[in-house]
């Protein structure tokens, strides 16, 4: 059993195996933004009402209507087909995800 602690494999009392220390599940989850692919920040939800598509709801509400997303995982991706509303849309998303 020692050298599977030193290989990061863990037994616990229970009987299972972890492989991964990230595998186990955390406090809270979270989710990594992009902006058509370029990644942006992590969107964390802390409280029980929060949801990672709160951040599309942000944007529509500063104006930005011709964009989609996508959830793949724990990424998170916002589709802009505009290339110069891309780039002010990053610059609010970073906001958004360091406000929160």
């Amino acid at each position: 059993m020692d050298e599977r602690w030193r290989q990061g494999m863990f037994f616990y009392p229970f009987g299972a195996y972890i492989n991964n220390i990230y595998d186990i599940k955390q406090e809270h989850d979270s989710y990594r933004v992009f902006v058509n692919g370029d990644y942006v920040g992590d969107k964390v939800l802390i409280s029980e009402g929060e949801d990672v598509k709160d951040v599309e709801r942000f944007l529509h509400d500063r104006g930005f209507t011709n964009i989609s997303s996508q959830i793949e995982g724990n990424m998170y991706n916002i589709i802009v087909t505009d290339e110069e509303a891309a780039e002010e849309i990053k610059r609010n998303v970073d906001v958004y995800l360091k406000n929160r």
